[in-house]
């Protein structure tokens, strides 16, 4: 379970960074 959460996270994460990076470009 600790695993698993683990990875959503790290997941989110990347989305995180993905969609941030869009918006500075878009800035």
């Amino acid at each position: 379970m600790y695993e698993n959460n683990a990875s959503v996270h790290l997941y989110i994460c990347k989305c995180y960074t993905f969609y941030l990076s869009i918006a500075l470009g878009l800035l």
